[in-house]
């Protein structure tokens, strides 16, 4: 009987660990995909502006000297661009997918504490092991459901929810 509960007791311990592993993953994807909208939101940020910034300092110093066609052609593109650049960074709402993304990293990196504490401080009873487990699976599924997809993602790492 106590062969039988210790080898339960691996297979429960061998099925939180790759709990583990998947919760670590999608944490990761979450943390490393907030970055990315964050560097690109800041990027089209920062390069609108300057390109605001030439085309009305050029335009306040064109009230005192005329430029030629060629300079006024480029000013305008250059409006056009800053423009449209602002236009694609609130189309592309980069500041609240960093937001969502790091709340959902943040809602993984809970449950990997749990699961860190379960293995680390595992139930008496076999029972009460098996139980935590299914609390933690069932977690794992109401976050994983409402988890932002990442693209480029490796299907054997990232698993968005327990079967």
């Amino acid at each position: 009987m106590q062969q039988s509960e210790d080898s339960q007791r691996e297979i429960l311990r061998a099925l939180l660990e790759r709990r583990k592993r998947m919760i670590s993953a999608n944490k990761k994807a979450q943390y490393d995909t907030a970055r990315w909208h964050n560097f690109w939101h800041y990027f089209l940020r920062i390069l609108s502006i300057f390109l605001s910034l030439a085309v009305g300092t050029s335009l306040f110093v064109s009230i005192e000297k005329q430029f030629g066609e060629q300079v006024k052609f480029w000013l305008a593109v250059s409006s056009f661009i800053a423009a449209f650049l602002s236009f694609v960074q609130i189309f592309l709402r980069s500041n609240e997918l960093v937001m969502i993304h790091k709340s959902f990293a943040t809602k993984f990196a809970e449950i990997e504490r749990r699961i860190d504490f379960l293995l680390a401080s595992p139930p008496e009873k076999l029972t009460d092991y098996k139980k935590a487990i299914e609390r933690i699976d069932a977690e794992i599924n109401v976050v994983a459901k409402d988890a932002p997809l990442i693209k480029n993602n490796e299907p054997e790492t990232v698993v968005w929810a327990v079967k």
